[in-house]
Parts: C-alpha cells; structure tokens; sequence
C-alpha cells in the first residue's frame, strides 16, 4: 500500500521508542514530541493577508502583544480576520505544516540525518479524505473527486497518548506527499533511521515542533523563509499556555 514514494507499514516496531519518550498528554512541549534532543524548535504556521504570508511576529506587533516561547494565536490576533485594519484575512493552518514550509524544512534536514533515505512517518488515522484508507465504493459529489476503491487490508494503527497513527516509510521526500485527496495535508510525524531529529505537528496546533541538534535549529532559525522559536520541553502547549499576553487580547 503505498502514497507516492511512501509504503504503509505494517510492523510497528520503529514507533516503539517514540510512546515511551512522551509524557502525559496536552499538558507542554514534551507531550507532542519526543524528550532527548539536545535543542527544540517551534515552527509557526503563517497566517496570510491576500495569499501574503503573514508572521506571527508581525501580527503581534500590530496588536502590541509580545513574541515569546509560549505565544498563543489567540492572545495576540487582536482584530478578526477580514476587519478593516487587521494584518491577516486567513488564520494559520493548524494541524498541517504549510506545503512550502515543509519543502524548506526538508532542505534542511536532509543534511543533518546519515539516512535521509530511510525515514519514518506517521500521520493522523482522523483525517478526512485519507489517501491511505479511500473507502470503497466512493462516488463524486458536488465536484468532489471520487475516490478510487482499494482491495490491500489496511495497516494497523499506532497508538501515542489520546491519538492513533498509520505508520509510512520512505526516503525524505515523502514529507512532499499530501495525505488527503482533496488538497494539502502534511504528515502528522517523522523521524529519519538514525533517530537524528524528529518533527511533531499536532493535529490541534497551529505551529510544528522540530528536536535535533543545536546546528540545525539555529539552522531553522535562521532561514527568513521560517518563523521559528526557541521551545523548551517546559513550555506550555494548552489554549491558556500564553500567560504574557493573556488568553484574550481584548482582556489586556
């Protein structure tokens, strides 16, 4: 069963180490990706103005609110979107890293992975439209592309705190398949062979997490394509984890 250059998996033995190194679910950075790497990164999905993508950073500046580690979209966007003065008319997309962001993050990660042929992704078992499980027997609807039947059994799904995950393998560039039918969505998890980095994007957030080396996020952080943060397994992650600008701009 394949998407792409990526192959369904069916022995889920190379996600093992990834439950044991989480902890308790929703609770910080160490719940949505794994503990041991020796800096983290937070990559923040761009809102957009006019299909302009639009910064974290620039959003908060609009709305005198302060950029920090723990910063939550909903403390600094200020006006709602479209409003006559706001910097942004579409919000960030959460739960999928944008396409263009995940070609420049291959980019960098390719050079700091021994195997950057042999990788491993994981993505969301919830996903609508999933490329790996089409439902038989799906027809077009209000131009909708049908999808096609598919006879393979599925493959069993891995289980990390209060998510299930179909298991892919692949060289790095499987990060570039879509996993929907009907659009862009980005895998949920990857990691290379050598376990150098890994990257989370949690399905209910609006930035991806990114564990590796020193050099590559300062890598990260450095490429003007990016928005990226320092993170700490510490830092919150819930809807109440911005406790600079409070969790409602107008409350300030």
């Amino acid at each position: 069963m394949r998407i792409g250059v990526l192959e369904g998996v069916f022995d889920l033995s190379p996600a093992a180490w990834v439950r044991e190194r989480l902890t308790t679910f929703g609770v910080n950075v160490a719940s949505v990706i794994p503990e041991g790497f020796e800096r983290y990164g937070r990559i923040l999905h761009p809102a957009r103005r006019d299909g302009r993508p639009v910064s974290w950073s620039e959003v908060a500046a609009h709305n005198s609110r302060a950029v920090h580690p723990e910063m939550q979209w909903h403390a600094i966007s200020g006006l709602p979107p479209g409003e006559p003065g706001a910097p942004w008319d579409e919000g960030p997309m959460a739960g999928s890293i944008p396409e263009d962001l995940t070609g420049v993050l291959v980019e960098h990660l390719r050079s700091h992975t021994t195997t950057p042929g042999s990788v491993w992704f994981a993505v969301w078992t919830g996903w609508g439209a999933h490329r790996l499980a089409p439902r038989p027997g799906t027809r077009a609807s209000g131009g909708v592309q049908a999808l096609p039947d598919r006879d393979e059994p599925l493959p069993p799904a891995f289980e990390l705190p209060a998510r299930e995950y179909w298991l892919l393998h692949g060289p790095i560039e499987g990060a570039l398949e879509t996993m929907s039918s009907r659009g862009w969505q980005s895998v949920n998890l990857w990691w290379p062979e050598d376990r150098a980095w890994f990257v989370s994007t949690e399905i209910d957030f609006a930035w991806t997490y990114v564990g590796g080396t020193r050099e590559l996020i300062d890598g990260l952080m450095a490429d003007p394509r990016l928005e990226v943060l320092h993170a700490s397994l510490t830092d919150g992650v819930a809807f109440d984890a911005d406790r600079v600008n409070g969790s409602d701009p107008e409350d300030q």
